[in-house]
């Protein structure tokens, strides 16, 4: 018997995905989990539900490889340390041996993150604060507030998520909140939609 639930799409005043998985603490229970993955955002409906299921399926995929650990409700000392103090910390242990770009390239990533956790008035945000919802929001901010293009996007992205994926693999975090946040295309495309006689006139 697998130790979570399959997950499943809440739709109402918000949309979220939700499952359950088994609670370390407490034997014969589940702790739930509910992660919205920026499906609020999406004002298409139609394009919100292909999103939502292609969101759900890809978190099975993920339950089913082992990526979701067992809950940790109790707060550790770690769990306390700053978010940009750690990635900053790891960016130095990773930048040994490097060149000075590829050095600066990780200072300038992170200090993409530190503006907009201070933009959304959590400069001093920890580590576990940072989950996937915050996550998405920052890959929106990238766009939307800085206006870099996609291909900066995702080298924003990249470093950082490798970063968190060492932790992850040390069981520091019981997710990398990178997982779900999909990379850009390379180049924006352009929708056009033809405009009716009324709209014409």
């Amino acid at each position: 018997m697998t130790p979570y639930t399959t997950p499943r799409i809440c739709r109402g005043s918000e949309w979220f995905i939700e499952f359950y998985y088994d609670s370390p603490d407490t034997p014969g229970t589940q702790d739930r989990f509910k992660w919205k993955l920026g499906l609020n955002r999406i004002k298409d409906i139609v394009e919100r539900e292909k999103q939502a299921e292609a969101l759900s399926r890809q978190i099975l995929q993920e339950l089913k490889s082992g990526k979701v650990p067992k809950r940790q409700i109790k707060v550790t000392a770690y769990q306390k340390v700053l978010l940009i103090d750690t990635l900053t910390n790891i960016a130095l242990q990773e930048g040994v041996g490097k060149s000075l770009d590829t050095r600066r390239a990780y200072s300038l990533m992170i200090g993409r993150l530190q503006k907009f956790i201070t933009h959304i008035g959590s400069p001093e945000m920890t580590l576990v604060e940072f989950d996937i919802d915050k996550a998405e929001e920052f890959k929106v901010y990238l766009v939307e507030e800085m206006d870099l293009k996609n291909v900066s996007v995702n080298c924003t992205i990249q470093p950082l998520k490798m970063f968190l994926e060492t932790l992850f693999v040390k069981k520091k975090i019981i997710i990398n909140p990178f997982y779900y946040v999909k990379y850009l295309p390379k180049h924006r495309g352009s929708t056009f939609i033809a405009f009716d006689a009324k709209e014409k006139k």
